[in-house]
């Protein structure tokens, strides 16, 4: 497809989208998932995205212990924040590192998990790769460890 046909593929109408993409590619089954919708529509990938990291959150809340805690923090921090400062951007930040260490942890959670399905057993470069990650989380929470006593200080201050 050129450039060209792409961009005119674009402005057409969703109805016209369709009609172009069965002269395209000829007559195709769409893509049926296990639960018997067909997703086709920018809309339906973006509520089956939503649904994947949903489930994918609630799995690393039921067997990850790190995450919970964190989670915890960050409940607890939430209204902590309002205490500690009056500014917005400060209160985006507080809660902005202890969003990015939740990222870093489900990084490093998916990272573990591939690490034992590849080799379920001890072996010393999967122990590097494990010891890697958990070094990105600590230098997370290293950093929001930081973030909030800099803010207590200039509060206290």
């Amino acid at each position: 497809m050129t450039a060209a046909s792409r961009l005119n593929y674009c402005l057409l109408p969703l109805g016209e989208r369709a009609r172009f993409a069965r002269n395209f590619l000829g007559d195709c089954e769409p893509v049926r998932y296990t639960h018997g919708q067909i997703w086709g529509t920018d809309l339906d990938r973006i509520v089956k995205a939503f649904y994947n990291s949903a489930a994918g959150f609630a799995h690393g809340l039921r067997n990850e212990q790190a995450l919970r805690q964190e989670m915890v923090v960050l409940l607890a921090a939430l209204p902590a924040c309002f205490f500690l400062t009056d500014n917005w951007w400060k209160r985006l930040v507080l809660i902005g590192v202890l969003l990015f260490v939740i990222v870093i942890e489900l990084l490093n959670t998916a990272i573990e998990a591939l690490c034992d399905h590849v080799t379920p057993g001890h072996h010393p470069h999967i122990r590097i790769v494990k010891d890697l990650g958990s070094a990105a989380v600590f230098i997370a929470i290293s950093l929001a460890v930081l973030v909030w006593l800099v803010a207590l200080a200039e509060r206290l201050v």
